[in-house]
């Protein structure tokens, strides 16, 4: 193996949302390089359960396994060794979620961390930075981010590159 095989590392990121599952598999570099690998996505109900009922259905719960399952299944096939799983607001807010991320360890082995509203900022934030890093210069800028989820809106107001207000709205799409 050579001497750049060796630094590259290849990761796994796992978003449980409202409305989809979503996972990118990447392969990074030794300077901070990106190499897309692959890029997946599948709709799920966990919104329109928990912000009808507040808990998760049997019927979504095994549809977001099973996804999850198959997600692992592209995760092995790339010899990924990192995998970071977050979940967002339905299963934050659902009366169940304990249930669920307990599932998901015993059928998948994936440990699902809960982020709350602040660190969805932050994430989104980076995100965002990094989109436009070649683009617009944000610390010569008061601008305001915006992004309306399936359940919830994140605000964050920047003033000159540096965090002036955040707010998570519990009021998305669904």
């Amino acid at each position: 193996m050579t001497e750049a095989a060796a630094q590259k590392q290849k990761v796994a990121v796992i978003d449980i949302g409202s409305s989809a599952i979503r996972m990118v598999v990447a392969e990074l570099g030794q300077k901070a390089e990106i190499h897309y690998l692959e890029n997946l996505q599948k709709p799920v109900r966990f919104g329109k359960d928990v912000f009808t009922t507040g808990r998760l259905s049997n019927e979504v719960i095994r549809e977001g396994i099973d996804i999850l399952k198959n997600f692992k299944s592209v995760i092995t096939g790339y010899e990924v060794k990192t995998v970071q799983a977050i979940a967002t607001s339905a299963i934050r807010d659902a009366e169940n979620r304990d249930n669920f991320i307990d599932q998901v360890f015993v059928r998948t082995a994936m440990d699902v961390e809960i982020i709350e509203g602040p660190e969805e900022n932050r994430l989104e934030l980076i995100a965002v930075e990094y989109a436009l890093k070649d683009k617009v210069d944000l610390e010569k800028k008061k601008c305001m981010i915006v992004e309306v989820g399936s359940g919830t809106t994140e605000m964050i107001i920047l003033n000159q590159g540096q965090v002036a207000l955040t707010r998570t709205l519990s009021k998305g799409s669904i």
